[in-house]
């Protein structure tokens, strides 16, 4: 008995894991991730492990499988979590608010200075992770509400992964528009908005436009 006791309390001490995309965050992301689990682990007083996933649909399939305890998702990868397997127990605050916004960037010398002037320009765009909301999903959304259209205005579209592959791919000239997430309390404010693309890109201030 003592040693299946002992066996139990070694179990329960072993570390949980809490999972995020390598694609969800800017240049730091391992680093972030790290400091956000160590902070988790004294919160909760239970021993956290990072667990970086190579996309969402990883991410996805470690909650499924159990490999992750707890894990940040996108609210289109978080709908596809089967609820008998997980429950929503947070919403991130950024700034005093839970919403956050998709940005349109362009090159700082882009011909583009609106989604009109995209009608009949054969634009080739770089999107995040096929399942990311700010990323692709709704900027996408948004461009074919404004009656864009696949393979004429936008000529060709790519996954790029990241806002940092993004934001580069746009200033160096490989894709001509992108999109990325930025917090709700810098969308009106277009300097503000270019300052929070650092996180994205360091270089975004000088080299893109939104």
């Amino acid at each position: 008995m003592k040693a299946r006791a002992r066996r139990a309390i070694i179990a329960a001490m072993r570390s949980h894991h809490f999972g995020i995309s390598r694609n969800h965050g800017g240049q730091n992301i391992v680093l972030a991730g790290k400091r956000f689990v160590d902070a988790l682990s004294r919160a909760l007083g239970v021993p956290f492990e990072l667990h970086m996933a190579e996309d969402y649909e990883h991410l996805l399939e470690a909650a499924r499988a159990g490999v992750v305890q707890l894990a940040w998702m996108p609210p289109f990868v978080a709908l596809r979590v089967p609820p008998a397997a997980a429950a929503l127990v947070a919403v991130s605050e950024r700034h005093g608010s839970v919403h956050y916004r998709s940005a349109l960037v362009v090159a700082n010398t882009s011909r583009f200075h609106s989604v009109a002037d995209l009608r009949g320009a054969r634009a080739r765009v770089a999107w995040g992770d096929p399942q990311s909301a700010s990323q692709y999903i709704l900027p996408r959304h948004h461009l074919l509400e404004a009656g864009l259209r696949p393979g004429i205005d936008l000529a060709g579209e790519r996954f790029l992964n990241s806002g940092f592959s993004i934001c580069a791919g746009v200033a160096n000239g490989d894709v001509d528009l992108g999109a990325v997430h930025i917090n709700d309390d810098v969308a009106g404010d277009h300097a503000a908005a270019l300052e929070f693309l650092k996180r994205h890109f360091t270089a975004a201030p000088w080299r893109n436009r939104i």
